[in-house]
């Protein structure tokens, strides 16, 4: 937000912040440090700021110098769900996000081509419309892959069809650059599916060592290793879905993290009325 219209506002501001703009991937040198810039001066009138993950503290402490004594840690709530059974006919994957740079499908589609086992479909659940260009981007790279059978962009999708597709999964799979928090991992977690992702940001802390295995962002190599690592070793895959479904239990629910954001709202109120 415009820092001068922040500082028309009267009423004291409380910020949520779960992926700072600055940090988003495409940018050019210019644009980043527009938002940077913005973004500090916008924070700096906040009287205080909530975000979604330990990770984003310490960047927006270190990066956008915001006052440790301003920050809340509001992790997203997860709801409680059935765990997934799968089908394994073909081995399904699946992976949830908007289709934009950050989320790494390019790289997902270049780490498939490296699989063994040739028995696999790939779901991709997300809005193509915030950008067009990469959208179309992927498209293409499934055309070259020669895999269009074996893959499907869903677009976007209704919360319960998404639940049936989570359901359905036999694995989840996480391409991301850079993960504010990592939704789509906890509500993975949350089905007992096993996961493999990257170590995007605070994507490494949503998904355990027990549940997930990590590779670094824009590796496709690695990337492809741990999919095909998890689609052949049924004893590991296993493991991993156990461990999901014990992380799974004990993820944050909504009305935990609504009332620590509704206390800093009320706080906040306190402290400019006084």
């Amino acid at each position: 937000l415009p820092p001068d219209i922040l500082a028309q506002l009267r009423s004291p501001i409380v910020a949520l912040v779960h992926h700072p703009l600055a940090l988003e991937t495409g940018l050019d040198a210019e644009q980043r440090a527009r938002f940077m810039i913005s973004e500090r001066a916008a924070l700096d009138q906040a009287h205080a700021v909530v975000v979604t993950s330990p990770l984003t503290a310490a960047t927006l402490t270190r990066d956008f110098q915001v006052k440790p004594g301003k920050l809340t840690i509001a992790e997203p709530g997860t709801e409680p769900a059935l765990r997934a059974t799968g089908t394994g006919a073909p081995f399904t994957m699946l992976t949830v996000g908007s289709i934009i740079p950050r989320k790494g499908y390019l790289g997902l589609i270049e780490a498939l081509a490296t699989l063994s086992d040739p028995d696999w479909h790939l779901i991709i659940a997300g809005s193509p419309e915030h950008d067009p260009a990469e959208a179309n981007r992927l498209r293409e790279a499934v055309l070259a892959s020669g895999k269009r059978g074996q893959i499907t962009m869903t677009g976007k999708v209704s919360n319960k069809e998404l639940a049936d597709l989570y359901t359905r999964a036999d694995l989840f799979v996480m391409a991301s650059l850079y993960e504010g928090y990592g939704m789509v991992l906890a509500e993975a977690l949350a089905r007992g599916l096993p996961i493999v992702c990257t170590a995007a940001g605070a994507a490494a802390e949503t998904a355990p060592d027990a549940a997930a295995i990590k590779v670094q962002p824009g590796d496709a190599s690695a990337l492809g290793a741990a999919l095909d690592t998890v689609m052949r070793d049924k004893q590991r895959r296993a493991a991993l879905a156990d461990g999901a479904w014990a992380e799974g239990q004990r993820l944050p629910r909504w009305p935990a993290t609504a009332s620590k954001i509704a206390n800093v709202i009320k706080s906040t109120h306190k402290v400019r009325a006084s």
